[in-house]
């Protein structure tokens, strides 16, 4: 998974800052998170935010019927479509 494009918004928008590189293989770059993050998301302090796990198990539900990349109208190539 790709979140390149993801991690310039949030930088960009100053809710998220680099803070140094993983010693790990490829040295990725690591973030963390500004006073702007904290003051948008109404937060005294991290400890304010959910804990992984609980963020795990938080149900997401699909639309029915259709992938959440297509549109009605815009299935892929063999798709078969239900609009009438």
């Amino acid at each position: 998974m790709n979140v390149d494009g993801t991690m310039q918004t949030l930088t960009e928008r100053g809710l998220v800052e680099g803070v140094g590189r993983a010693e790990v293989v490829g040295r990725p770059p690591t973030y963390g998170t500004t006073a702007l993050f904290l003051e948008y998301f109404g937060l005294s302090s991290l400890e304010g935010l959910p804990a992984a796990d609980e963020l795990r198990r938080i149900a997401v539900e699909k639309p029915p019927g259709r992938s959440p990349r297509t549109r009605p109208g815009h299935e892929p190539a063999g798709a078969i479509s239900d609009a009438t």
